[in-house]
């Protein structure tokens, strides 16, 4: 508890000076609760001895774990062959969450809200410091070397953008928080205000567009909680499984000629590039073109002109930005098939959870999020990402037990007991 402790509270520093450290310090918690015998006693019989596959925890552990095995076997037709380690790099973030997320829900009242309180804490401050940097022109960074002598510091804003993308799935497990802290229904939206705010300063247009969406869908779940998790969970899947017909069949010249003069052109360019993506991966079927053919794509140096660009851009970039169509083009249907498990199966898990509309809210908030980032914006091969995910992760079940404490505290109350 204190090295998760700890390394929680070094958040801030870590997405105004580097935000991959996220990863190192995620597989750090993982491995400290992985240094003690329990979670070893408990988990292989559950897992290994004795698994009950109608169990939706043991079933998207064991389709995870095909997914990765598939992910470092696809290295044999890969470009790219080397790349195997890349699954390792999948597999080691979702397994130190797991473990994380089990920590958590079994510690005691006490340790949980220090957590808690710590865990909320330090996700207002890290949203406060991206936009104090971004507004005042990123004087913390200035003052650390290496100098950024990009034109106007490009570099630096978009490390501090990524910033604002390792926060952006948590903020929501943090307004649920310090709502139950506060009890003041404008605390959180302060929070996720604040955060939104954070995400205007920076170029990454995908920060923003989460945040509202998942501003939006924690609103939706406040209202209607009943049946959320299984309806995101199926738009998820149905989103897995469309992708490259969907990407294929883009306009894309229309939407040009309709939206070119208000689109960017990183956002021009992803409608080829999810295109090409697409229509790559249907041809690469039924087994994929192999782990980190994206960047083997990219490395052929093909280019593509979009209006009003000033030079030729990509016709690849190092991934398609789209999840799921990465998966696609480079695991075909295994991957697919395997990574579609893993969604439904913690889709079922969240279900059977009895949820308070606070902390349902925070879940799918924080799913929305990580949606809008898969779609537009995200790589399996960025682990800082996934580690984001578990980081969220970790404030949802944070704030279970916050909730849940505050229930059992409020029973033993009326019952006279301390």
């Amino acid at each position: 508890m204190a090295t998760m402790i700890g390394l929680v509270a070094l958040l801030p520093f870590s997405v105004v000076f580097a935000h991959r450290a996220l990863a190192p310090m995620i597989l750090i918690m993982g491995f400290a609760v992985g240094s003690r015998g329990e979670p070893w006693r408990i988990g292989i019989p559950y897992f290994l001895l004795k698994p009950d596959f109608k169990d939706p925890v043991v079933l998207g552990g064991y389709a995870m774990l095909a997914f990765c095995a598939w992910l470092g076997l696809t290295a044999i037709w890969s470009p790219l062959g080397e790349k195997w380690e890349l699954s390792i790099g999948v597999f080691l973030p979702v397994l130190a969450g797991g473990a994380l997320v089990w920590e958590i829900l079994r510690r005691v009242a006490s340790e949980a809200t220090i957590l808690a309180n710590v865990f909320a804490v330090v996700i207002v401050l890290s949203a406060l410091l991206l936009l104090i940097e971004g507004l005042t022109g990123a004087p913390l960074r200035a003052i650390f070397p290496p100098e950024d002598l990009s034109p106007q510091r490009y570099k630096d804003f978009v490390a501090l953008g990524r910033g604002v993308s390792v926060i952006a799935p948590a903020v929501f497990p943090a307004a649920a928080i310090i709502y139950r802290i506060t009890d003041n229904k404008f605390a959180p939206v302060v929070v996720i205000m604040l955060a939104i705010a954070a995400a205007m300063i920076f170029s990454i247009e995908a920060n923003f567009a989460a945040l509202v969406v998942g501003g939006l869908a924690s609103l939706f779940a406040l209202l209607y909680p009943k049946r959320i998790v299984l309806i995101m969970t199926w738009l998820i899947v149905m989103v897995l499984v469309a992708a490259p017909f969907i990407a294929v069949a883009l306009p894309v010249e229309w939407l040009m000629e309709t939206f070119g003069e208000s689109l960017s052109l990183s956002w021009l360019q992803r409608l080829y590039v999810w295109r090409e993506a697409g229509a790559v991966a249907l041809d690469g079927l039924p087994f994929g073109h192999g782990i980190d053919y994206a960047r083997a794509w990219s490395e052929e140096g093909g280019m593509i002109l979009i209006p009003n660009a000033p030079i030729p851009l990509p016709e690849m970039p190092t991934h398609p930005h789209n999840i799921f169509l990465q998966i696609w083009l480079e695991l075909g249907l295994p991957g697919v098939v395997a990574f579609g498990l893993f969604i439904i199966s913690g889709g079922r898990a969240l279900a059977a959870v009895e949820w308070v509309r606070p902390v349902v809210a925070c879940v799918i908030g924080a799913i929305a999020v990580t949606l809008i980032s898969a779609l537009v914006e995200a790589s399996l091969w960025q682990v800082w990402r996934i580690s984001a995910v578990v980081l969220a992760a970790m404030g949802a079940s944070l704030s279970y037990s916050v909730y849940q404490i505050g229930d059992r505290a409020a029973v033993n109350a009326r019952r006279g007991i301390n």
